[in-house]
Formats: structure tokens, C-alpha cells, sequence
């Protein structure tokens, strides 16, 4: 069973601190301080990168994809808004399947975390 949390990234004193929590009340997350969580969360996918990092929606992943090893830099996005409830690369690879799971997945690609949009907002697409 694939464990379901959160990633939310505080910015306190000029730096971003990350932590994990759980809860619901009446439709918004409980941190576990018991504080209400008003921030942007992002979920975990429930896969790791080829260094065992948990990849989390909003994350920045340089995929390494192919024979000739081609470089690429996706952002994490839940599709769910567009009735594609999977979590998958913005820009799209180009596959026939799934593109995040596929790297995943297959020998044919690795991924890597690089950072994410909190720390790093230019890469927002």
C-alpha cells in the first residue's frame, strides 16, 4: 500500500523548511503541532528517484532518457484538474504511457530530483 502524506515548504528566516504532516478537519490539514495548515502542500507520489529521494508533486526531475542519453528537466504535476488523475512531467515526454512512470519504471530512463518550485520559482511551468 503506498503511503499517502505531504511536503509543505515554510519559509522562515530566509530559508525554506520542509515537513511532512497529516490530518484533515472540515476540509483543510492538520500539521503535526496540531496548527492549521493554510500553505500550498505538495503530495508524494509514491516513488523515489534513482537515489531513493522521495519525489513529491512540485519537484523539479532532470530525466536521462534513451540510448543516447538525453537530458531533460520536468516539473512534477498532478493532472487530476484535467481529468488525468496520475501525477506526471510537465513538459511531456514523449512516450506511450505514462511519462513519470515510465522513467520510473523502465530501464530505459532515470530520474532525479533537482529541486522544487518553492526554492526554486523560476522553474515553475
Amino acid at each position: 500500500m503506498r503511503e499517502i502524506k505531504f511536503r509543505q515548504s515554510i519559509l522562515a528566516n530566509g530559508k525554506f523548511h520542509h515537513w511532512h504532516y497529516w490530518g484533515f478537519l472540515e476540509g483543510s490539514f492538520i500539521g503535526p503541532d496540531k496548527s492549521w495548515v493554510e500553505q500550498p502542500s505538495y503530495q508524494f507520489t509514491g516513488l523515489r528517484d534513482k537515489n531513493g529521494e522521495e519525489i513529491y508533486e512540485g519537484d523539479i526531475v532532470q530525466i536521462i532518457y534513451g540510448e543516447v542519453a538525453e537530458k531533460s528537466i520536468h516539473q512534477i504535476k498532478w493532472g487530476g484538474e484535467h481529468s488525468y488523475p496520475a501525477f506526471d512531467l510537465e513538459p511531456a515526454l514523449e512516450c506511450e504511457w505514462n511519462g513519470l512512470q515510465h522513467c520510473v519504471v523502465t530501464d530505459e530512463a532515470t530520474v532525479e530530483v533537482i529541486g522544487n518550485i518553492c526554492e526554486n520559482p523560476e522553474a515553475q511551468r
